[in-house]
């Protein structure tokens, strides 16, 4: 995590979250974290996304608050990111994708998805 994020005081926060890394480089199936606030959950989708530049990672988030807040921590470490398909396609270039619940619900979102890569 150290060498992905040029910090060298990052650690893991848990060895839950450590585990929960694992599982999810290995890429074997999707992956369901479950995480105390402040557990380490946001890294599990930025690190994913900085390592494999060639898949996309979808980032669901239960409000659009929440969303606003990991746009503003993402700009600040300069993270490739974007926000939902309303209104424009998803590309694959900027390859950690963030979409509000409420948002993933439409046919617009749905249809961005499929397109996706094509």
């Amino acid at each position: 995590m150290q060498e992905v994020l040029h910090h060298k005081s990052i650690q893991w926060r848990s060895s839950q979250q450590q585990a929960a890394m694992m599982a999810i480089l290995q890429y074997q199936t999707d992956t369901i974290i479950i995480l105390p606030t402040g557990g380490g959950k946001s890294m599990l989708a930025i690190i994913p996304s900085l390592l494999e530049t060639h898949m996309v990672t979808i980032l669901m988030l239960p409000l659009n608050s929440l969303v606003m807040d990991y746009e503003q921590c993402l700009k600040s470490m300069a993270v490739p990111y974007q926000v939902d398909a309303l209104g424009h396609d998803l590309n694959t270039t900027d390859n950690l994708i963030l979409v509000s619940a409420d948002k993933s619900q439409t046919t617009h979102w749905h249809s961005a998805l499929a397109n996706l890569g094509q």
